[in-house]
């Protein structure tokens, strides 16, 4: 995880125990990762030139596939994907952006 980024409200945590934050850490991973699926799902092209949102889900689908790719985060793909326990791997090609599908890593 990187710390670049200051909390802009830090969260008094001290109350909950080892594995209270690890669930709740794993439980964000999980959403991000949902998010980042669902954002990568092929859409009907018809549909899309006619929905007024097409614009937002290119944004997100964009975002979803540097993010899947490497690119930088507070939270990284790989670090998502291992808290899962899940491999990254399999993770991105199940995500349809395996190795020879035109991933590019992000450094």
């Amino acid at each position: 995880m990187t710390d670049d980024v200051p909390c802009p409200d830090p969260v008094d945590l001290s109350h909950l125990s080892r594995a209270e934050v690890a669930a709740g850490y794993r439980r964000i991973c999980g959403a991000v990762l949902i998010q980042a699926a669902l954002s990568l799902r092929r859409t009907s092209a018809v549909r899309d030139a006619i929905d007024k949102y097409s614009l937002d889900r290119h944004y997100d689908r964009v975002s979803a596939e540097r993010w899947v790719a490497g690119g930088d985060a507070q939270i990284p793909f790989e670090e998502a994907c291992e808290a899962l326990d899940m491999q990254p791997d399999y993770v991105r090609d199940r995500m349809g952006m395996g190795e020879g599908r035109g991933l590019q890593r992000h450094p």
